[in-house]
């Protein structure tokens, strides 16, 4: 009878960094997420603010107060959206031109 011989253990192929070159960023994705997640950091902060106003503010002049305090994750969700669209346009636009090409990310497998 003849007798099998293990196979010899397959060595792997060493992991070598790769170079990838950001051609551009999605504008709408990437203003939407920053957009929500600008408002969900400013909502705790609103409300503490409200809660907070609400036991100690007694002059309707300082109410205003609270209705900015609302406001305010709208407004810097707008504002974050506006920004990071301007942001990647220009990015994009730069990133067309031969001279600077985009950014350069190393990516390797550990």
């Amino acid at each position: 009878m003849a007798t099998k011989k293990a196979a010899a253990p397959v060595e792997e192929a060493p992991k070598i960094p790769r170079k990838v070159r950001m051609k551009s960023f999605p504008v709408k994705s990437n203003s939407t997420f920053v957009a929500a997640l600008y408002f969900t950091i400013t909502v705790p902060i609103a409300v503490i603010g409200s809660i907070i106003g609400y036991f100690f503010v007694r002059d309707s002049a300082d109410k205003y107060s609270m209705v900015v305090l609302v406001a305010l994750p709208f407004g810097y969700a707008l504002a974050g959206f506006l920004i990071t669209a301007i942001a990647c346009w220009i990015y994009n636009w730069l990133a067309k031109m031969k001279s600077l090409g985009g950014i350069e990310v190393v990516l390797s497998e550990e």
